[in-house]
């Protein structure tokens, strides 16, 4: 176990290194999917990682692949039949 390599007194400092780290990368997509996506969305409910991933298909030049899009319409699916029950 990796817990055991740590030595005493010291699990406070990692776990304080972790926390840090954490905010940190947590905040940067928090940031991203607000750059990306209106609020009205994301406080509409909608599934913020799949309007996100439509924001950069349509933002791209690249053509959208076929098992994307229907990845991406069944995750709409099922997240808008979950908010019916």
């Amino acid at each position: 176990m990796i817990i055991k390599r740590i030595k005493p007194g010291r699990f406070t400092l990692v776990l304080r290194n972790l926390h840090i780290s954490a905010i940190i990368v947590n905040s940067l997509a928090v940031l991203l999917a607000l750059a990306l996506v209106p609020l009205k969305t994301i406080l509409g409910g909608a599934n913020v990682l799949s309007v996100l991933a439509e924001v950069v298909i349509r933002s791209s030049n690249l053509p959208t692949p076929r098992w994307l899009t229907g990845y991406l319409t069944g995750i709409r699916e099922v997240v808008a039949d979950l908010g019916r029950r």
